[in-house]
């Protein structure tokens, strides 16, 4: 249970907690050890997953990659499978099925562990990435010894808009390094997707919590960015498709508020920042949030928590907009 006593960087072994549970391998045909693996973890979106398929097969480099779908739904023969078998003849594709449905997070999880490459990137099955994405992402994170390196993002309401187009340039970019700080006030780590971890240091960590859905993705990297070398590279190599995401759905936004709450009071006092300053700023954070509920107050942690009034969130506002530029100001180490 997630509390504000809850210690989030405390180390737990995540993928224990699974470990009984077969990946079923349907097919595997990469022979030699890749460099990188993109690893797809999908559930019953077999439309979205052929795109999120071709454009990780669309990389240009000059190195081996491989892509590892990991299916989600033990039903065989179903959408999804029918799909996969159209890619069994490429050499870098490889195809398995959790034997139970293991959650966002074990299967995440089970993703990293089956990868076996130096470095895995997490794309979701409905997200896309640049054709030098690869290539990019990996400069980045060997010229400034990364742990783990996210890209900016294009977001994509596909409801409302065509897909949009990457960007064809040779501008160079900022390379800002995320800090704990910045994550207090803003996440400062990027989306979940789109994401280049070194596989050893995800490991080493113990991988994502399912305790901490749907902010399970935040913590982490939040913890990596403490701990070890997390950097944002702002150029746009991934699109963020919004119509799916479910992220968006009230369920999950009420599922959320707790957690950023309990975890905003933990940063906080481990950057020694004053108790009533986290405690206003993580209340404000919240009202945000309640604000997308479109209701007149939300119960957590025995209060009512109302929605910001005009000038509470014109404060936050300054706050957050000041504390975003101060960090990337101090934390922007080069450009690529």
């Amino acid at each position: 249970m997630v509390d504000q006593n809850t210690d989030f960087f405390a180390y737990v072994d995540n993928f224990a907690k699974q470990s009984t549970i077969d990946s079923i391998c349907v097919f595997d045909n990469f022979k030699k050890e890749s460099f990188v693996t993109i690893g797809i973890p999908t559930y019953k979106r077999a439309l979205a997953l052929r795109e999120a398929i071709e454009s990780a097969l669309n990389q240009i480099c000059d190195f081996s990659y491989k892509i590892l779908v990991l299916d989600n739904n033990p039903e065989r023969a179903d959408e999804t499978e029918l799909l996969m078998n159209e890619y069994a003849g490429k050499p870098v594709v490889s195809y398995y099925k959790n034997a139970k449905n293991l959650g966002m997070a074990g299967n995440w999880n089970r993703l990293v562990s089956l990868s076996n490459s130096e470095w895995v990137v997490l794309l979701h099955d409905d997200d896309l990435i640049a054709p030098c994405f690869l290539t990019d992402m990996l400069n980045v994170a060997k010229r400034y010894n990364a742990d783990a390196v996210n890209s900016a993002f294009k977001f994509w309401h596909e409801s409302e808009e065509p897909c949009p187009v990457f960007d064809n340039d040779n501008k160079c970019y900022n390379v800002i390094q995320s800090s704990l700080g910045a994550n207090f006030f803003y996440n400062r780590a990027g989306m979940p997707s789109g994401i280049l971890w070194r596989r050893s240091v995800y490991i080493e960590e113990g991988g994502v919590n399912e305790d901490y859905y749907p902010a399970l993705d935040w913590v982490f990297n939040s913890l990596l960015s403490y701990k070890h070398r997390f950097l944002l590279y702002q150029k746009e190599l991934t699109i963020y498709r919004y119509a799916m995401n479910t992220y968006l759905k009230k369920e999950t936004i009420e599922a959320y508020l707790p957690i950023d709450y309990s975890f905003r009071q933990y940063v906080g006092r481990l950057l020694n920042y004053p108790q009533w300053f986290v405690n206003m700023y993580s209340k404000m954070q919240t009202s945000i949030g309640i604000s997308r509920l479109s209701v007149k107050s939300f119960r957590m942690y025995g209060k009512n928590i109302k929605p910001l009034n005009v000038l509470s969130s014109f404060i936050y506002k300054v706050i957050t907009k000041g504390f975003s530029f101060f960090y990337d100001r101090i934390n922007s180490i080069g450009a690529v």
